[in-house]
């Protein structure tokens, strides 16, 4: 199922609140939501850390989308609420500047929703390592998201936390030192960053939603 246009423009409270609807492809299952970074300390430690000469944009957050006889949905994990089922006004409202891509290649889409949902009410994983039964925002679509012979979509790569001068944002300082542990630099993982890069992916629409409204 899809959203098609005039489905999507029942999102819009006013004709004015969305600044920049210009794409006219529809949005799709499966397709995912990368949010462009915003101004809080957890934002500006991603970017620092991920962003590069080769970057698409700057993103800090993406989720999966779901359309469905419910509705229509973002699956997340987020910080503080863990792995979500977000209804998609909401998302827009909450998050205000995101880019829809469309994931091309073979996968089976009512697989790749399954299995997000099969996560709902993990933990957010603030650690950022794999395989502890928590997820970080990347990781949910990384594990969700796998082709028709089970190997994943999007690959796993050293994960760096250091700035481009090699230093550490007090973000990630402070964090892994209230959680005891060290850094995991080079643990194997995703950001969203990294990931909006691959190839298989197609921009289909860009949401911009004013904060004065």
């Amino acid at each position: 199922m899809r959203i098609n246009r005039k489905q999507l423009l029942s999102l819009i409270v006013t004709t004015s609140t969305f600044a920049n609807v210009s794409c006219v492809a529809e949005i799709d299952s499966c397709d995912l939501a990368f949010v462009l970074s915003g101004d809080g300390s957890f934002d500006n430690a991603i970017s620092s850390a991920t962003v590069n000469a080769d970057s698409v944009k700057d993103y800090t957050h993406v989720g999966i989308v779901e359309i469905c006889s419910e509705g229509e949905f973002i699956l997340e994990a987020e910080p503080g609420a863990g792995v979500t089922r977000t209804p998609l006004q909401e998302f827009i409202e909450k998050n205000k500047n995101i880019d829809f891509y469309h994931v091309n290649g073979s996968f089976d889409k009512d697989n790749v929703i399954m299995k997000a949902k099969s996560f709902l009410g993990q933990k957010y994983d603030y650690t950022f390592l794999p395989d502890n039964g928590m997820l970080y925002c990347s990781e949910l679509v990384y594990e969700s998201f796998v082709d028709r012979s089970g190997r994943h979509i999007f690959p796993a790569n050293p994960m760096n936390f250091l700035s481009k001068d090699g230093s550490l944002d007090n973000f990630w300082e402070n964090l892994f030192s209230d959680l005891g542990m060290e850094v995991p630099q080079g643990v194997p993982g995703t950001n969203p960053n990294d990931m909006s890069k691959s190839e298989r992916l197609t921009l289909v629409k860009s949401i911009s939603l004013s904060d004065n409204q």
